[in-house]
This record gives structure tokens, C-alpha cells and sequence, in this order.
């Protein structure tokens, strides 16, 4: 694993205030100490690989924890993530009753 590859799995445990799991991460979530089960995939074209949305599924269902996939090309510094839709609507909806400002879907 590359030094560029550490350092996208330390990005996004940061900006979801954990800490990058490190060589555990190959048995687990590449993110740790926080309530989802972060899985970091890096890649030279945007893509995704039905085999990391198997990882990060096993992942969180062994944890019993929602799941997320974060995928960014290489030099990208805009990864996008993806999620079980069901579990991001009960999100929102959770977010749209309690009154967040922010609860309307991006469009």
C-alpha cells in the first residue's frame, strides 16, 4: 500500500473525526471510533466495483453498524460515497423531523 493510499484512508478518518485503522483494516473498516463501518477504495478511473460494496456490506453487518464505501480517483480530492439507499432515506427523514436546516436532499 502506498503512502498516497494512507493518506486518502487518513483523510476520511478525519473528516468523520476517527482514526485510519491501519493493517487492521484488511479484516475490518479502514476508519475506526466512529459509529459506521468505513471502507476506503482508491482508484485510477471513478468506478465502482461490485466487490467493494460486498466488503463494506460484510463489514457493517459483522459490526451492526450502517455502512459506507468512499471511492476517489487518484489526485481527486472529492471522493464520493456510497451508502444503502434505505438507511440515507431513514437519515433524512430523522434529519427533516427533528427541524435541520439542512434536510433537503441536494440536488
Amino acid at each position: 500500500m502506498g503512502a498516497a493510499w494512507k493518506a486518502f484512508e487518513l483523510r476520511v478518518a478525519k473528516a468523520w473525526g476517527g482514526s485510519r485503522s491501519g493493517p487492521t483494516g484488511r479484516m475490518g473498516p479502514d476508519v475506526a471510533g466512529v459509529p459506521l463501518a468505513i471502507q476506503c477504495k482508491r482508484t485510477t478511473r471513478i468506478g465502482i466495483k461490485g466487490s467493494w460494496i460486498v466488503q463494506a456490506r460484510a463489514d457493517g453487518k459483522k459490526l451492526h453498524l450502517p455502512w459506507v464505501l468512499v471511492v476517489a480517483q487518484h489526485a481527486d480530492r472529492a471522493p464520493v460515497a456510497v451508502v444503502d439507499h434505505d438507511w440515507l432515506v431513514r437519515l433524512w427523514k430523522q434529519a427533516h423531523e427533528q427541524g435541520g436546516r439542512d434536510a433537503s436532499p441536494p440536488v
